[in-house]
């Protein structure tokens, strides 16, 4: 017999119940799903970063996690959650030992790096306990290219390969910003954003990949043109030259004129295997507007704001609208990186969901706006005051993710 649980609406007796009966179910679930953790690094104190980490207060009992450690473990071990939306990564709740399956301390090489690990919470005794860790050698790989492996690199830098691997690069430019405008019936255009581009590799161990973080579109104040993202390049063995170009900065006007919004990146030598240009920021052609920001694409181009014709108005930016997206990073170790694709709030200039949101465009009649930043590679909307300053928020940032496998010598 398996147990069931059937959330009826009908069967509750006020809508209040009902309510906090779906609210418990999905904390519950939420808070007993943390996903596989990204950026571990250490040998027997371990540090993750837990991308989602909204309405996060303590770990709940039961919560399961997967991680691939780094190294072999040479004594007992303890495990470390970071926020990943701040900079530096911030720690959640406490630090605590990770131990065997009968709740012994772990050893020398109990854990073996480069496998993936599997962890359940233990609150009652505050430990995280060792479900099980996959096993597989090199002899498994062969050309299924197990991308065991995530390194998330946010600023420029030299990346060493750590052993012989398969390897795929995902190289994803910043976003530009919106433009901002107040007066004389202005209109403001949305930031284009960034390109990304993909490419597999084979590398051997001490190979060099030299990448340059682009700086994404900075905000701007009212009566300027939004600011253009600079690209991200990777330059690596065999010829290798990759480059993603930055999305464009909006164009404002306070005459009356349209905002055109800013170009999606769109480098046509991108030297990739596969490229997709950022979405176009939204034209703002109603008096008194703001267009929204572009939006990355992954396995696509990504979307175009809609234009925003409507007078005194904000827009929203563009969001991911097909599931072959969603259905193709499930089966990625890159999913984490895509939990909303929600399009971006309209007020004054919201912010988008990761990836594939770019932000709103905004209206407002207040003094002294500042609309709201990006996440990751998609444009900043524009944003159109009646009077008074206001300021676009910066364009999402660049990074550089690479998926590599386990020893294939």
């Amino acid at each position: 017999m398996t147990n069931k649980r059937n959330l009826d609406y009908e069967s509750a007796e006020t809508g209040a119940a009902w309510a906090k009966d779906v609210d418990d179910t999905v904390n519950n679930l939420s808070g007993k799903n943390l996903d596989r953790l990204l950026d571990v690094s250490g040998t027997n104190d371990l540090t993750g970063t837990l991308l989602l980490s909204t309405g996060f207060t303590s770990i709940t009992n039961g919560a399961k996690c997967s991680l691939v450690p780094p190294n072999n473990n040479n004594g007992a071990m303890t495990l470390q959650l970071q926020d990943a939306s701040t900079s530096p990564p911030e720690n959640l709740d406490t630090q605590y030992p990770i131990r065997r399956g009968d709740g012994t301390a772990t050893e020398e090489n109990d854990i073996v790096g480069g496998r993936l690990l599997s962890l359940e919470f233990n609150s009652t005794d505050a430990y995280w306990r060792v479900i099980s860790q996959i096993s597989y050698d090199s002899s498994d790989v062969g050309t299924q290219k197990l991308y065991t492996f995530v390194d998330c690199i946010r600023s420029s830098e030299t990346w060493i390969a750590p052993h012989d691997c398969q390897a795929r690069i995902w190289v994803i430019a910043a976003g530009g910003s919106g433009a901002a405008t107040n007066g004389g019936s202005g209109r403001a255009g949305g930031g284009g954003a960034g390109q990304v581009v993909r490419k597999d590799v084979t590398l051997s161990a001490s190979d060099e990949l030299v990448i340059t973080i682009g700086a994404q579109g900075a905000g701007v104040s009212h009566n300027s043109d939004g600011s253009d993202a600079g690209n991200t390049t990777v330059t690596g063995p065999d010829s290798l030259s990759l480059t993603a170009e930055g999305g464009k900065g909006g164009t404002h006007s306070v005459v009356g004129a349209d905002g055109p919004g800013g170009a999606g990146g769109n480098e046509a030598s991108h030297g990739g295997d596969e490229a997709f240009s950022g979405g176009d920021g939204g034209d703002a052609t109603g008096q008194y507007t703001g267009g929204g920001g572009g939006a990355c694409g992954l396995w696509k181009n990504g979307n175009d704001a809609d234009d925003n014709p409507t007078d005194n108005t904000g827009t929203l930016g563009a969001g991911l609208d097909d599931n072959e997206t969603v259905t193709r990073f499930l089966a990625s170790t890159m999913y984490p990186f895509m939990l909303d694709g929600a399009k971006g709030g309209v007020e004054d200039g919201g912010v988008g969901g990761n990836f594939c949101g770019g932000g709103g465009g905004g209206h407002t009649s207040a003094n002294g706006v500042t609309a709201s930043d990006q996440i990751v590679g998609s444009g900043s909307g524009g944003l159109a005051a009646h009077t008074g300053g206001c300021t676009t928020g910066d364009g999402g940032v660049s990074f550089v993710i690479i998926e590599f496998s386990v020893d294939t010598a």
